[in-house]
């Protein structure tokens, strides 16, 4: 294609894309002062028609009108003659290119679609990406503030809740007396940044639904509580919730009001919900051995293999799997071990703080195909995207609108572990494809530690608990001794995760002559390959072709 050389009486119709001869002045009273080249322009609107399309789904599904496209796309050209700055911080945006960054530029809502925004130009920004990510459903004042530094962000907590509760920086504190008493509550207990989460989430949304401030509500007479948490929890009561929700919200509410004072002969009287033993809000797929691996050879991407296989093998849960660090198994990994040690600890809750569930420490296990799927993964991702780092994610994020250099270090999405999961079932062709989610894939992993084992035995009970990252019962975790990983590493070999039966039958042949032969010094894989290979010449010999 060839493009007409920009002059000073040349100009650019930015809505169409084409170049125009036309004397200057005849254009300017529609678009003054554009004097930009033809890429430049066609490449921001073909940007913009890619936002408008996301825009028009979006607005499609919750039933929103839309603005007039043109006015938009001029609002846009703005923008771009004012320097294409982000109307929030100010720093220049980049045009959707080859690897979009967090300067990138989108339309974003002042006032958020969830919070009751519509699509007026009045209502629509044009912002870089990192803003529109940091804002979220932030009102525009409340965001200018955490930029300008008058409001901070609390990790785990969102700016809405910590602004709402007037959270300390801490994040374990508050102006008000009774929410620290609760939070000092929560804090004597596990100190888990999700449960405080969920907690102030629902207590939120109990004083909004009761108009009144938390101070307030923990000053009420205890029959007005009992009232108000009954007509609350019925709220929950409805085919749309879980009754578990429901009665979840009771026990955060009892919670509160017993962390200030409302105990022992105050305790609050509050009918819970009746949930039979195996009730389900949402069915679950768990699928079979053989479905497993069929998922795995069809998933997408070498990454998504290993996913699969990891959570299978080892049964870590959503969030445990992307706080994983390469660190956590290089060693392993570079030393060519197919058993391979997987670490569960405290500390990844400062990546995810779902991760390592009520901050209990164990370790499991992944098997030989599970560790060479994560081999060739992470030779594939460094082939791509260069060296990986000690910190990076075991299993990083690949989506293109993070800047190519900066992928390797990003983790994934819990939504995209579960699209990765969901898809991969559907194409191999599981009928109920949507009902299998990350959890059924280490439900199926805990039927593997109830089974058989390779050599006819079952280990042990404590065992199978550890390995899954349950808290053993009574008195059984005091005596259960976690020391000894290569003893542990022993018996997960000894589970049927291979999916062809004589895998299993030539790994227990192999056991049984590493027994025979301990302490000899002899090379166990080498005699194996020698028996074969005679037995191979004895039969030649016994047949030899004609």
């Amino acid at each position: 294609m060839r493009y007409t050389k920009i002059t000073e009486n040349t100009t650019v119709f930015p809505n169409i894309g084409e170049i125009s001869e036309q004397p200057l002045q005849q254009t300017n009273q529609m678009f003054p002062e554009i004097k930009y080249e033809l890429p430049q322009i066609k490449l921001l609107r073909e940007a913009f028609e890619q936002r408008w399309r996301n825009l028009l789904t979006r607005s499609l599904r919750v039933g929103l009108s839309l603005p007039d496209k043109e006015a938009l796309w001029k609002k846009v050209m703005d923008c771009w003659n004012g320097g294409f700055k982000c109307d929030y911080c100010g720093n220049k945006m980049k045009i959707h290119e080859s690897t979009p960054s967090s300067k990138t530029f989108t339309i974003e809502h002042e006032l958020s679609i969830h919070n009751g925004g519509d699509n007026s130009l009045q209502n629509v920004f044009i912002i870089c990406k990192d803003c529109n990510t940091k804002k979220n459903t932030l009102c525009a004042s409340t965001f200018h503030d955490v930029l300008n530094g008058k409001k901070y962000v609390i990790p785990g907590l969102s700016v809405r809740l910590s602004d709402f509760f007037k959270i300390n920086r801490d994040g374990w504190t508050s102006e008000y007396l009774c929410i620290t008493m609760l939070l000092r509550h929560l804090g004597r207990r596990s100190r888990s940044t999700s449960t405080r989460k969920n907690y102030l989430h629902h207590l939120r949304s109990f004083c909004l639904w009761s108009t009144m401030k938390p101070d307030q509500l923990a000053q009420l007479p205890k029959e007005k509580i009992e009232e108000l948490v009954q007509q609350f929890a019925d709220t929950y009561n409805t085919p749309q919730y879980s009754r578990r929700t429901a009665n979840n919200v009771i026990t955060i509410l009892r919670s509160y009001f017993e962390s200030n004072g409302y105990r022992g002969a105050n305790a609050l009287n509050v009918e819970g919900y009746y949930t039979p033993k195996r009730y389900r809000k949402t069915n679950d797929f768990i699928p079979q051995k053989h479905e497993i691996y069929y998922m795995a050879d069809n998933a997408g991407s070498l990454r998504d293999r290993a996913i699969i296989l990891t959570i299978y093998q080892s049964g870590v849960r959503n969030s445990t799997l992307r706080a994983l660090r390469y660190k956590d198994i290089k060693n392993e990994l570079l030393e060519g071990l197919s058993v391979i040690k997987i670490p569960v600890y405290p500390e990844m809750k400062k990546i995810d703080p779902d991760a390592c569930k009520n901050n209990l420490p164990y370790y499991t296990f992944i098997g030989e195909e599970a560790s060479d799927a994560i081999r060739l993964y992470l030779q594939e991702r460094t082939e791509k995207y260069g060296p990986i780092d000690d910190n990076d994610p075991l299993f990083a994020s690949e989506c293109r609108q993070i800047e190519r250099e900066l992928r390797s270090s990003k983790i994934l999405t819990s939504r995209q572990i579960q699209l990765i999961v969901k898809s991969t079932a559907k194409a191999c062709g599981i009928e109920r494809w949507k009902d299998v989610k990350p959890h059924c894939l280490r439900k199926a992993n805990e039927s593997v530690l109830h089974g058989e084992t390779v050599d006819g035995n079952h280990i042990s009970i404590k065992t199978q608990e550890f390995f899954i990252g349950h808290v053993l019962e009574a008195c059984m975790d005091n005596y259960f001794d976690a020391t000894w990983p290569e003893t542990l590493r022993m018996e997960y070999s000894k589970l049927k995760f291979e999916r062809v039966v004589i895998e299993n039958k030539f790994k227990r042949m192999q056991r049984a002559v590493a027994e025979a032969f301990d302490g000899t010094g002899i090379n166990v894989e080498d005699l194996i390959n020698d028996y074969v290979k005679r037995k191979d010449r004895i039969k030649t010999s016994l047949n030899p072709v004609s």
